[in-house]
């Protein structure tokens, strides 16, 4: 819980990947589950790169047909956050859990731009706005959920209904955990929806804004 000191020239991203992979190496599944959840900053701004990797291969083909140098950044910076989670879901095959994990890669808000304090190279289109405004490019993100196990129902599914980051909590206790819990929070349990047991909606609406936290807006 203390900063990490000591670790000047190694790209934060890389670093979370193989942690996050060494301590899925050291789980015992049969001592229970495993929760994890991994911030990769990669794609935040201000979005940096590894040193030299702008020289590599990889990136050359990367960033093919790019001209905006901050989108090179963001797709190169992309591609480093898919090796990591590529590094974690490796470990999981290797440990026997594969099967029986669910992944879910999400973000908290669309990107950036100018209006929103400086762009990092994200992109929002075809979606009008950005992060920090109540546009759709502000607040629809892309997600998935990957889980091998979770049953024919669900395998190439697209969900179109509303779906608030609050729900992750509700969904995730009574969905994996079992717990038929009646949560003391915003979000709804959307599990049957996610694994095809029912076909949503399971909200019909969602706040956006709240005008005292709006900073004048």
């Amino acid at each position: 819980m203390d900063n990490a000191y000591g670790h000047e020239g190694n790209y934060s991203t890389s670093m979370f990947g193989d942690a996050a992979a060494a301590q899925v190496m050291a789980h015992d599944p049969s001592l229970g589950p495993l929760f994890m959840y991994i911030a990769f900053n990669a794609m935040h701004a201000p979005v940096s790169l590894p040193d030299d990797f702008t020289e590599s291969d990889d990136y050359a083909t990367i960033t093919e047909g790019l001209t905006w140098s901050k989108r090179k950044e963001f797709a190169a910076g992309l591609w480093v956050g898919d090796q990591a989670i590529k590094n974690v879901v490796v470990s999981l095959k290797a440990r026997g859990m594969y099967e029986d994990t669910v992944i879910i890669a999400t973000s908290d808000n669309g990107g950036p731009s100018n209006s929103a304090g400086g762009p990092n190279g994200a992109n929002n289109y075809p979606l009008r706005g950005y992060k920090g405004n109540v546009f759709d490019g502000g607040m629809r993100v892309p997600a998935f959920i990957h889980y091998p196990n979770g049953g024919p129902a669900m395998n190439g599914t697209v969900i179109d209904h509303v779906f608030h980051a609050a729900d992750w909590y509700p969904t995730l206790v009574n969905g994996l955990a079992g717990k038929d819990w009646s949560l003391g929070s915003d979000g709804v349990n959307q599990w049957d929806m996610v694994v095809g047991a029912v076909e949503g909606p399971v909200r019909n609406e969602t706040l956006l804004w709240l005008d005292y936290m709006s900073s004048g807006w």
